[in-house]
């Protein structure tokens, strides 16, 4: 089975047995194009496939054979292996997704995947997911699109983004402008794509992971700005720019980070956006206050 889908004006086509992939359609149902709507040569393969690939990550005690296979990085998450041919994900402590593969030389790759035959359950699906957004963003990266952890809205035709580390009150800060009235429509509830298109515009589209929201949209719009959310015990926000502003989008993205190459294409990237967009740090409370400060601090700079 094959389906299609366009990402943040990226395409991406899965490969895997029904069972496999249908639960992941559905996932996708925003993002799903015809076979006629793109070109193959613009495509990122993504091959689900029921294979133990391990052997692949083999490193051996010799010199010569640690030259072929080189690891790159290492976290609790996952080691990743790269060599002339390939780049390797081996995954830590999941029960269906061991490994990742992704060919150097074209846009293809594999997620290599057991114990799938009984109880294809949801923690089972979501490791599969996860590990196509994995995958995705790795693609993305390199064609200089970052992803943002935020809460995003769409206001006055531009896309804006909260952006805090879990549990501070990004999506409680969205849920104020709804409870408001404001004239927002929701964006996405965790993750957001940014990018300058061909015309040097920073855009933000957004995808169909949204964490534990439910909250994604199949849209791309202008990127207004992004408030960086902090608690505190007043309301009140700042506009910051240049190098701090850059550091702050890069330090809430969660593109790769792998190795020092990955790092410099999203401060690069960081870079580039913080020069064009709005960027406010705000200190608040869980209020509708809070909602009136952020809305009149971009109604003053939006223009």
């Amino acid at each position: 089975m094959i389906k299609c889908y366009c990402i943040a004006e990226e395409y991406i086509k899965i490969t895997a047995e029904p069972d496999i992939l249908e639960p992941i359609d559905n996932m996708f149902s925003k993002f799903i194009v015809s076979d006629n709507e793109y070109s193959i040569t613009q495509t990122f393969h993504i091959a689900i496939e029921e294979a133990d690939y391990t052997d692949y990550l083999t490193i051996s005690n010799t010199a010569e054979q640690n030259k072929q296979h080189c690891c790159i990085f290492e976290s609790d998450y996952m080691s990743l292996y790269k060599n002339n041919e390939k780049t390797m994900i081996e995954y830590h402590s999941t029960a269906v997704v061991k490994t990742a593969i992704i060919s150097t030389a074209n846009n293809n790759a594999v997620i290599a995947i057991i114990n799938i035959s009984n109880n294809y359950d949801d923690m089972k699906f979501k490791e599969i997911s996860y590990t196509i957004r994995d995958l995705f963003f790795y693609y993305i990266q390199k064609k200089n699109k970052i992803v943002i952890h935020s809460a995003s809205i769409v206001y006055k035709d531009k896309a804006w983004l909260f952006s805090a580390p879990s549990g501070t009150g990004k999506s409680t800060h969205v849920n104020l402008w709804h409870e408001l009235e404001f004239e927002a429509k929701d964006f996405n509830g965790d993750l957001a794509i940014c990018y300058l298109n061909e015309n040097n515009e920073v855009l933000a589209a957004g995808s169909p992971w949204c964490g534990t929201s439910g909250i994604f949209n199949n849209i791309t719009a202008p990127l207004g700005g992004i408030i960086f959310i902090n608690k505190g015990l007043i309301n009140s926000i700042e506009r910051i720019s240049g190098i701090n502003g850059a550091l702050k989008i890069a330090a809430r993205s969660v593109s790769p980070a792998w190795t020092n190459d990955h790092t410099d294409i999203t401060l690069s990237v960081s870079e580039q956006i913080a020069n064009k967009i709005i960027l406010g740090n705000m200190i608040c409370l869980p209020d509708h206050d809070a909602a009136i400060t952020s809305k009149a601090f971009i109604d003053r700079y939006n223009v």
